[in-house]
């Protein structure tokens, strides 16, 4: 008996009692935007900015990539830590969650071959428009003020470009940054946005779920933020993003 209690004595010294930060794997779901969020690429803004941020932590950081639905619904599941870009704006139990500072404030609007203003399309007796959204989008859930028009969920860049330049759809509604490839992508027939063609606007932050270990780790990557601020490589990379904060 003596024997045993030596053994589990001894066990308790040599058997870890838990993951330190340094050992902890922070699971991220991170959705894949073309052009500015990639799993393939360290060279896209966002992709470049998550990396630099979270490499200098003490924890070390899983991203899974997925399209915005998967990720989100990882994120809902808790089968991932946090979501990024995401926002506690769009999430239903704000208080179950926790944010980072922004690393941009992303700004949706109306896109089309001609001008269009959002207060016209936003009117109950507007004409019926067929608005082309990037699927898993809801703006904050404020999507549903647009229940008068037809309203047409759409996977990628791609395939957004040819529902514009056949007329398939009258507009598409999207987030700056997220839009600049697009943007981009039809030189030919410009898209159209300025001021009045806003719709809605959100943090592109980190988001977890709210727990003390998350809380240390939020606290980690906001003083991340603030070395690349006030080393001027935040703007730098911001800056890369051809047409933020140029809205004409």
């Amino acid at each position: 008996m003596r024997f045993l209690f030596f053994i589990i004595f001894v066990l308790m010294f040599l058997l870890p009692c838990g993951a330190s930060d340094s050992e902890r794997i922070i699971d991220v779901s991170v959705y894949n935007v073309p052009g500015l969020l990639e799993k393939r690429s360290d060279d896209v803004p966002y992709s470049k900015l998550i990396k630099l941020i979270t490499k200098q932590m003490p924890a070390t950081t899983e991203f899974h990539f997925s399209h915005a639905l998967r990720a989100v619904s990882r994120f809902n599941d808790r089968k991932s830590d946090c979501l990024f870009p995401g926002s506690k704006n769009l999430y239903q139990h704000s208080e179950r969650v926790i944010e980072s500072k922004p690393l941009y404030i992303a700004r949706a609007y109306f896109f089309g071959l001609e001008l269009l203003s959002a207060d016209t399309i936003l009117h109950p007796s507007a004409k019926k428009m067929r608005i082309g959204f990037r699927h898993g989008n809801t703006f904050g859930g404020k999507i549903e003020t647009l229940s008068h028009h037809t309203l047409i969920p759409l996977q990628g860049g791609s395939e957004i470009h040819e529902m514009i330049l056949r007329g398939r759809i009258d507009a598409f509604l999207d987030y700056i940054p997220d839009a600049l490839p697009l943007l981009q992508l039809v030189k030919s027939e410009p898209l159209q946005y300025d001021d009045t063609s806003f719709f809605y606007e959100q943090n592109d932050s980190l988001l977890c779920h709210d727990s003390s270990e998350l809380r240390r780790y939020i606290i980690q990557f906001n003083q991340q933020v603030d070395i690349l601020e006030d080393s001027g490589v935040l703007q730098a990379i911001l800056d890369s993003m051809d047409g933020v904060d140029k809205v004409p």
